[in-house]
């Protein structure tokens, strides 16, 4: 097994940002689910579909029959009012057949071209008939080839959505890690000195690296899992936390927290860019530091292959 030190801090930093980035999604994950965002941005995507960026009020009338169709109602939780719980997926299928039945015509088992003209002419929202008919006619009035393409036009309006929801969810965890890293003082240069000078702490968090790497955690689900959390990585000895100068004593100088307010310019400069890194890498998310956590982990034990009897070895 490979026994170099630089390599064990890369391991400790990985695993750190890692356990923190999974804090941060569920935070993030805490807040989409309290805020909606993924049932509110279908909603407004689904708005835009029907009005486009000239008079939303008909584009969100129609959305709103589309939700009451019958078909909908078994995506919605039951509820009244503010309590209702709108979808955060629906199905282009269901969409498709609930947008046409609107008009009464495409209920049918086995509706032909006059039934989906009729049904379309009967939507009350020029633009979507527009779009509908320009599918109907790509389509030559082939049903089948035409319900396809209507709900590929709808597949492609999420995709959009998900773009919105995509960049939502990275400033908020942009935001949610930068509150993570202040409050618990998460200095990456710090942390990284800490792990190369002491070897029984970089040995503690290098095994549970390991663990990690070889089977993957459950996120964390509520507040009560991220509180387990985080005392785990201070139970390892990493320095986290805010500590003043007087609260440091010759009895108990708390070596892992670091001391405020800064007492210098450079001692500044080296906290602003330890606190800038960890922000930084916790924005690539955990996926990315767990695949490299357990490349890297591999790689360690993996070592340098023993040499041959005859202290040779050929090129492979």
């Amino acid at each position: 097994m490979l026994d170099f030190s630089a390599l064990d801090v890369a391991v400790g930093l990985f695993f750190l940002w890692f356990v923190l980035s999974l804090i941060c999604s569920a935070l993030n994950e805490f807040v989409a689910s309290t805020l909606r965002w993924r049932a509110n941005m279908l909603g407004e995507g689904i708005e835009n579909l029907l009005s486009g960026t000239d008079d939303r009020a008909k584009g969100a009338d129609l959305a709103k029959e589309v939700y009451e169709h019958p078909l909908m109602q078994g995506l919605i939780r039951p509820g009244q009012g503010e309590k209702r719980r709108w979808p955060s997926y629906v199905p282009s299928r269901t969409f498709v057949a609930a947008l046409l039945s609107l008009g009464g015509q495409a209920a049918e088992a086995a509706p032909n071209t006059r039934d989906v003209q009729a049904s379309i002419k009967a939507i009350p929202n020029e633009r979507v008939r527009t779009a509908l008919t320009t599918l109907l006619q790509r389509a030559e009035g082939d049903v089948a080839k035409f319900q396809t393409g209507a709900e590929e036009w709808f597949d492609d309006s999420m995709e959009r959505v998900s773009g919105w929801y995509r960049r939502r969810v990275q400033i908020a965890l942009l935001i949610i890690g930068t509150t993570v890293v202040l409050l618990l003082n998460v200095d990456t240069v710090q942390i990284a000195r800490h792990l190369w000078s002491d070897e029984a702490v970089r040995n503690a968090v290098v095994a549970s690296a390991n663990a990690e790497a070889a089977d993957q955690r459950a996120q964390p689900e509520d507040i009560e899992d991220i509180a387990k959390t985080i005392n785990q990585l201070e139970e390892l000895r990493i320095p986290l936390g805010w500590s003043f100068a007087d609260d440091a004593t010759p009895e108990t100088p708390n070596p892992q927290r670091l001391v405020w307010p800064w007492s210098d310019w450079e001692w500044s400069l080296a906290k602003l860019i330890g606190l800038v890194l960890t922000v930084a890498a916790l924005s690539l998310g955990a996926p990315f530091w767990f695949d490299l956590l357990s490349k890297v982990a591999r790689l360690r034990a993996t070592g340098v292959p023993p040499p041959t009897a005859d202290s040779t070895r050929s090129a492979p």
